[in-house]
């Protein structure tokens, strides 16, 4: 009896006096929402677990996330401590949970720009009209791709180059640009990657008299091919024959170049002139007789705008309008009002105070284009008038001569005047095309083969933009890019045939033509994308095609690209 009261006792006294058992209540994460700009990026989230008492228990904790493509989760330490790890661009939920409490927290998954990666740093285009696409990559700052990103694209030069809104870069003309690949991190700022284009292309190409050809290219180098006598093609060396462009020696930037009999001439973009080749008569205009095999800077006190190289001599104009010719005097070609004439060694002023927007060489008389502020262009012509070739309205003998400008007759408002051997052509501002001169070849392109002293309509009804008068051809480009070739054949005109054509004659090929030079035997020109071409005679290797005909072969019929020399 006594044993069961003291159990009874004891039993009383533990229910008084129980050990707490901890039971989860409340459970609760830290940071409860987590916001990622990258992929990859990691964050450490703690859980605590609270009892009956709000004290902080120890307790088994389980973890989930709602979606593992957009955060995934590890444990690394106490299970109350994990590493959430962001995998894509998305929103999730991770949860925590003991028994019987569970907690959620946000995850946002935004990737932020932090750099933009392009497909190529840079872009080389040889022809006008080309294209290349760019890809833009936008990264965040862990490096992964941002597959929705969009990228602003830009160009630091429409005029050079443009790029569509799908990073299509379009070369326009030669120079250099930067294309511009951008993506926002925010209204304030963003992140952006360039792309340097470089686009080297044709210029400009000369061919005038003798079997060679020259030109430049967007960069400013200058070239000449074929016949190297007397050093005319300007690399140093004389005699042989170049067979595609050579480079003419020299660090200068060049802007134009004038092709003639013997020697050539070119101007620099910082308005220098320089001539080379034969120098017979003083031609060079450097003051002696002595031939140059390499450019030879002229009238260093002068600042030059165009330069023109005649048959044996050599007419320029300078940034201010005033005219200068120098070399052979025979006719009074030069304009310098001596007669008898004297050969001129240097730069000598035309007669007259005329202010000049071009002048042309030809072989014994010289023709230029005046300007005014009305800017009305009146033509001026002066030198031997035996063919007609002054446009004055009359033949002359032989002997008889005008030694300062003359006004060329018809009252016409000229866009430009090109020379020939002894006949002449231009263009005037409302688009008419006129020659006049010798006529034998047919060259005066008004369908017939008589002489014409006076400026005579070219057949056809087109609207020119530009002519070139050769030796016994002409040629000429229509406003819409056509070109057309007259006078004398065998090759020459460029239409697939040998045979002479008075009137003007399609050049094959389908090209859209932007400048043209007929030459002696040869013509050449370039394309509105920027493509060199020439044809006819290739016996010295003036097309530069890296060819040379016999004298017996055929020669090229039509259009034959020029070898580019550079890459």
């Amino acid at each position: 009896m006594r044993r069961i009261r003291l159990t009874a006792l004891l039993l009383l006294v533990a229910c008084e006096n129980p050990t707490m058992i901890p039971v989860a209540m409340s459970i609760s994460i830290s940071p409860a929402e987590l916001s990622f700009t990258a992929v990859g990026q990691t964050v450490s989230v703690v859980a605590t677990v609270k009892d009956q008492n709000g004290a902080p228990m120890a307790a088994m904790i389980g973890w989930m996330t709602t979606d593992e493509s957009v955060a995934s989760i590890s444990s690394e330490g106490p299970i109350s401590s994990i590493t959430v790890t962001s995998v894509g661009t998305g929103t999730a939920t991770i949860v925590a949970s003991s028994h019987p409490v569970a907690v959620s927290g946000a995850v946002t998954v935004v990737q932020e720009a932090a750099s933009v990666e392009l497909s190529s740093d840079s872009l080389t285009f040889s022809t006008l009209g080309d294209t290349t696409r760019l890809t833009a990559t936008v990264r965040d700052e862990n490096g992964n791709p941002i597959e929705d990103a969009t990228v602003n694209w830009s160009s630091s030069d429409d005029n050079t180059a443009t790029v569509s809104s799908t990073g299509l870069v379009t070369s326009v003309e030669g120079g250099t640009a930067t294309i511009t690949a951008s993506s926002d991190v925010s209204s304030t700022a963003s992140v952006h990657m360039d792309s340097a284009v470089r686009i080297s292309v044709w210029s400009s190409i000369s061919t005038k008299w003798h079997l060679y050809t020259c030109g430049t290219n967007s960069d400013g180098l200058a070239y000449c091919w074929g016949n190297n006598a007397n050093g005319r093609l300007g690399d140093g060396m004389g005699g042989g024959n170049r067979l595609t462009p050579s480079s003419v020696l020299g660090e200068h930037v060049w802007s134009t170049m004038s092709a003639a009999e013997y020697h050539t001439c070119g101007a620099t973009g910082s308005s220098a002139l320089y001539c080379w080749g034969e120098n017979e008569s003083g031609r060079l205009g450097d003051g002696t007789t002595a031939d140059q095999t390499t450019p030879t800077q002229i009238g260093t006190d002068q600042s030059w705008a165009t330069v023109n190289a005649g048959y044996n001599h050599t007419c320029a104009v300078t940034t201010s309008g005033v005219g200068y010719c120098w070399g052979d005097n025979t006719n009074g070609k030069l304009g310098t009002d001596d007669l008898p004439s004297v050969d001129q060694l240097s730069p000598t002023a035309v007669s007259g105070s005329y202010s000049w927007k071009s002048i042309s060489a030809g072989e014994s008389f010289s023709c230029g284009v005046t300007t005014s502020v009305a800017l009305l262009y009146e033509g001026y012509c002066w030198g031997q008038n035996f063919g007609g070739q002054l446009g004055i309205g009359f033949r002359s003998n032989r002997d008889v001569v005008t030694a300062v400008p003359t006004l060329v007759i018809g009252s016409h408002s000229w866009k430009m005047i090109s020379t020939g051997q002894i006949h002449a052509c231009g263009v005037t501002i409302s688009g008419e095309a006129y020659c006049w001169g010798w006529n034998a070849s047919g060259s005066v392109g008004d369908g017939s083969y008589e002489h014409r002293p006076s400026p005579t309509l070219v057949s056809g009804g087109h609207t020119w933009q530009s002519i070139s008068a050769g030796v016994s051809h002409t040629c000429a480009i229509t406003a819409s890019g056509d070109a057309y070739c007259w006078g004398a054949g065998a090759g020459r005109l460029g239409n697939g045939t040998q045979q002479r054509h008075p009137t003007p004659s399609l050049v094959s090929g389908n090209h859209s033509w932007s400048m043209i030079s007929a030459g002696l035997h040869n013509t050449c020109g370039l394309t509105t994308s920027a493509e060199a071409y020439c044809w006819g005679d290739n016996t010295q290797g003036q097309i530069g095609n890296g060819t040379i005909i016999g004298r017996h072969e055929l020669p090229l019929l039509t259009p034959t690209k020029v070898t580019r020399p550079w890459s």
